[in-house]
């Protein structure tokens, strides 16, 4: 009887630990996020920026100074900022958009042939694409951001930030807020 009693409160005491262990290891393990749903309109706000890529040329006078004797706009590239509201549609994870952009050539180059670069100009904006999204990504037909997501409230994302290189190689950021 004293053996079957031991016996039973080493069992009790292997089960307790074994608990113990399995509980340490949950709660050392990674937590495994979500992947937000992203459903609904937003009101949206980005910013686009590119980088200009100038080409500089240098002469020499009859004293051997060199002095720069020509520039180029070869890239000009541009900066865009744009607002509107984007309605994401989980079923089909089809984005479509509409709003305002302004749009222009980060450097302005004024030579004697003339204006290189574009003048910064608002026009409207609407279409659609393709989206999808993970716990740390968002993808815009086919460009993938980095993504902070916000609160959620009935499941749905209420805010959330984007950073990254769009298709072009261009830094584009991304506020979107649920309207």
């Amino acid at each position: 009887m004293v053996r079957s009693a031991r016996r039973r409160e080493q069992s009790v005491q292997a089960k307790l630990f074994a608990a113990a262990a399995v509980a340490t290891l949950l709660a050392v393990a990674p937590a495994v996020a979500a992947t937000p749903v992203i459903s609904g309109k937003y009101v949206y706000a980005s910013s686009t920026f590119c980088q200009p890529t100038i080409q500089i040329e240098y002469a020499q006078d009859t004293n051997g100074q060199t002095f720069v004797n020509g520039l180029n706009l070869t890239e000009p590239e541009d900066t865009a900022h744009e607002v509107g509201l984007a309605s994401f549609d989980p079923t089909t994870l089809t984005v479509t958009f509409s709003g305002k952009k302004d749009h222009g050539s980060n450097v302005l180059l004024q030579t004697s042939g003339g204006l290189q670069g574009s003048m910064i100009a608002e026009k409207t904006e609407s279409g659609s694409g393709s989206y999808s999204n993970t716990a740390t990504t968002v993808t815009l037909s086919g460009a993938t951001y980095n993504a902070t997501y916000g609160k959620s409230s009935k499941g749905v994302v209420e805010y959330f930030a984007l950073v990254g290189l769009d298709s072009a190689g261009c830094s584009v950021e991304w506020q979107l807020t649920l309207k």
